[in-house]
This record gives C-alpha cells, structure tokens and sequence, in this order.
C-alpha cells in the first residue's frame, strides 16, 4: 500500500515474470497458480525486507517503491537470489525467471498508484531486462555512488 511517506521522491522497482505463457502451456493453470503465489511471496517478503511499499501487482509482476535506490537495489537483489536458490532444486518448467528495472525520480501520485515519466522508465527497463536480469537507470546507478558494495556494469542505451 502507497502512503504519504513514499511519496515525493522515490526509487521505483517493476519485476516481471519470464516465459509465463510457456510455463503455463508446460505445466497448466493449477500448478502456473500455485508457482505464481510462491512468486509473489517470494517478492513481498524481498520488498518487505529492504523497507518498501508494493503499489500494485501487474499479471505477473508487481511495482514497488522505496525511499531510496539502496533499498530498491537490495531488494533486486534479493529477488534474483531467493529465486535462484529455489531453481536451484526444481526441474526447468518450474523455475522462476524473474527480471526486475529500476528508476529513482518524483512520480505523479493519484489515489494509491504512481504514474510519469519515472514510472515509464523503471518498467521500460524491466522489460529489457532478461531473466535473473537487474537493469537500472544510470540515475540510480550516480544516486547509489559506491554504498553497499554493489558494482554495476554500463549496457548502453536500453530504453
């Protein structure tokens, strides 16, 4: 849920599912349901961790923001950890691939959903994003500087 603390600027993280519409044909809508509420789980506890707010959930994705790109990243992060140690001990149709984009900028708030330009790029970036894929704006990249101990490597323009 969007509260006013999230709002102004902030750092906005989509994930999207990969190959969904293969794992369904694969494995069938009973199994693709229960695979998606592990999914989910798995992404609101990373969100609830690094200390954002969901904003809503898209197919088989969500949006989340966060006071900071610090936080925004670690929970990337952790979302491509925690789904590679679970493929980690599952067959193929199975596994989760997972892409995440990130943005930092001030969205237009109406009622308990983000919309602008910021918005846009975050979710563009996902999209180019491949599976197990953190993409983020060189925005976030500056505002991120050297803390936490992450690197991050130049693609060019993607978006």
């Amino acid at each position: 849920m969007v509260t006013l603390a999230t709002r102004g600027v902030v750092a906005i993280l989509f994930t999207d599912a990969v190959r969904s519409t293969e794992r369904l044909n694969a494995l069938g809508d009973d199994r693709v349901e229960e695979l998606r509420r592990l999914e989910f789980g798995l992404l609101r506890d990373a969100i609830a961790a690094a200390g954002g707010s969901e904003v809503k959930s898209e197919g088989d994705g969500v949006m989340a923001v966060f006071q900071s790109p610090l936080q925004a990243v670690a929970c990337a992060v952790a979302i491509q950890v925690s789904t590679q140690d679970r493929n980690a001990s599952v067959p193929e149709p199975e596994r989760l691939g997972l892409r995440v984009g990130l943005h930092a900028g001030e969205p237009v708030p109406d009622e308990e959903d983000f919309f602008g330009a910021s918005v846009v790029v975050a979710q563009r970036l996902c999209k180019a994003a491949g599976a197990g894929q953190i993409l983020t704006s060189e925005l976030v990249r500056g505002l991120i500087g050297s803390r936490g101990g992450y690197r991050f490597r130049t693609l060019g323009g993607v978006v």
